[in-house]
């Protein structure tokens, strides 16, 4: 992202906020292990599998290979 801090600061702050929302606010864990394996989850369903609809309807990993095709 480009611009000025700020703008990036805010956008930041926006994902941390969708991340605490969706994930961190619904689990509680005793151990690491249980923690690394849930974020390893939430993070393969957010770029693989969910669709964004600022990215078209397309989730991140087929928006990816359709911008690096056409360059």
């Amino acid at each position: 992202m480009y611009g000025r801090y700020y703008e990036n600061y805010c956008y930041c702050i926006k994902c941390f906020k969708v991340f605490m929302t969706e994930f961190s606010n619904q689990y509680s864990f005793d151990i690491l292990e249980n923690l690394n394996l849930k974020l390893l989850d939430y993070f393969n369903c957010n770029n693989n599998i969910r669709i964004h609809s600022s990215l078209g309807y397309l989730n991140l990993a087929a928006y990816w290979k359709l911008a690096h095709e056409k360059y």
